[in-house]
């Protein structure tokens, strides 16, 4: 997006994130230090980039086109009756 991110919390700990995210504990202190850190002009540059973890444009196409190739004949269904 172009914008620097303050994630707080763990809620999103292991998951893939662009270099703009900054993560940090749920305190006060910690957010407020990581907003400063987004607000400086080094960081906002970082952001501005747009990188992403998640690849190029163009891979949910890709994706489909793979999709449309495989057989889903005899493809196994989930069965929710033994949800506990």
């Amino acid at each position: 997006m172009g914008t620097a991110t303050v994630n707080v919390g763990m809620r999103q700990a292991g998951r893939l994130r662009a270099p703009s995210v900054i993560d940090c504990q749920d305190d006060a202190v910690s957010i407020g230090a990581a907003i400063a850190r987004a607000l400086t002009p080094e960081f906002q540059a970082l952001a501005a980039r747009r990188e992403t973890p998640y690849g190029k444009p163009g891979a949910s196409e890709q994706i489909a086109a793979v999709l449309r190739t495989i057989d889903l004949e005899g493809i196994l269904m989930k069965d929710d009756t033994d949800a506990d």
